[in-house]
């Protein structure tokens, strides 16, 4: 099976990893409630460490949200990634949109969060593009480099250095 959430949501129905799913190992999934899910970002003001009230919430977004990568909080705007190379950019004061939805050139999937360094926000895909961005209030796609290999994880960056762990590899770039 191609890499995708088919993909992922089989493996963790398969328990056993026999590569079949049987009746006990489907069974509890399909005794959970069904309905459309709701995710949402929300920016909470900090508080005593209870429950969260409404007044707390100052704004939530619900548009173009991902899967699986975290936001990117980077030079005073929060960056969000997901399926089909949407790049979000949002105000983190008030939740407004800043720039986006934009898209990518490699529209698959990115499980990988973006970082920001040196003024930039890298992006990689599962397909193995690494798309740079410029940390600006416009999307502007500085350059891309196509690996040749699937990239799920997020890059490191220690230094001058950025680390990268692709499926067959790991990579430095740096001066």
């Amino acid at each position: 099976m191609p890499e995708s959430r088919a993909k992922d949501v089989f493996a963790a129905l398969d328990w056993d990893g026999d590569g079949a799913i049987v009746a006990k190992e489907l069974g509890p999934f399909l005794r959970k409630p069904k309905g459309r899910g709701n995710n949402l970002l929300l920016a909470v003001s900090a508080g005593d460490g209870g429950d969260t009230p409404a007044a707390q919430v100052r704004w939530t977004y619900r548009r173009g949200l991902p899967y699986v990568s975290s936001p990117l909080l980077y030079q005073g705007r929060l960056y969000l990634v997901r399926a089909g190379g949407l790049v979000t950019c949002i105000d983190p004061q008030d939740g407004k949109t800043i720039f986006g939805p934009a898209r990518l050139e490699d529209k698959g999937e990115y499980y990988s969060s973006p970082v920001g360094v040196d003024g930039h926000v890298i992006v990689c895909s599962s397909g193995g593009t690494i798309s740079v961005l410029r940390a600006a209030d416009q999307f502007d796609l500085v350059r891309m480099v196509y690996l040749g290999e699937s990239i799920h994880a997020t890059p490191a960056i220690v230094g001058n250095t950025i680390y990268l762990r692709s499926q067959k590899s790991l990579w430095a770039f740096g001066r």
